[in-house]
């Protein structure tokens, strides 16, 4: 019996679980997060001897750089899903977490949809939310992200 494929749902969440442990940008896991997202050009490949691991082939002479997702919030944001907005991106002292808690936490949010809520207010927004704790603000928004990508791909969002 062969082992259940991978689905893109469970790819991206794996890779949130991994940017979430890293302790500073990565190029290698910027290349694997534009690959899973799709964002790299049709026919790139991974060249042998590539001085930036985060960069493709296109050609013989021409190459393609993937986004800094793990070092720039600019970048970081362009993984947001359109229709979710960054709903937080907080800085937690260290005094004031538990030791498996990161320094930074981001929130992304979904759509809003209105449910009715038993009390007198009436309805109330209610919209999906995908956290990511990291060590820095741009890691924790690449994780967040990741996830609400995952939620989407799930059929959750």
């Amino acid at each position: 019996m062969t082992a259940p494929t991978a689905t893109l749902s469970d790819r991206l969440e794996e890779l949130a679980r991994r940017v979430e442990a890293l302790s500073g940008p990565c190029r290698e896991t910027d290349a694997e997060i534009a690959i899973a997202v799709g964002v790299v050009p049709e026919g790139a490949f991974r060249p042998c001897a590539a001085i930036d691991a985060g960069t493709f082939a296109i050609g013989p002479h021409s190459f393609w750089s993937c986004e800094p997702y793990t070092k720039s919030i600019d970048a970081a944001l362009t993984l947001v899903p359109e229709g979710w907005w960054l709903a937080g991106l907080n800085y937690c002292p260290s005094d004031f977490r538990s030791a498996q808690d990161r320094e930074w936490h981001a929130e992304i949010a979904g759509p809003v949809t209105w449910a009715v809520i038993d009390r007198e207010v009436g309805e109330e927004p209610q919209f999906d939310c995908e956290g990511g704790n990291a060590a820095a603000p741009a890691l924790a928004l690449t994780a967040a992200s990741l996830r609400a990508l995952a939620t989407l791909q799930g059929g959750e969002g």
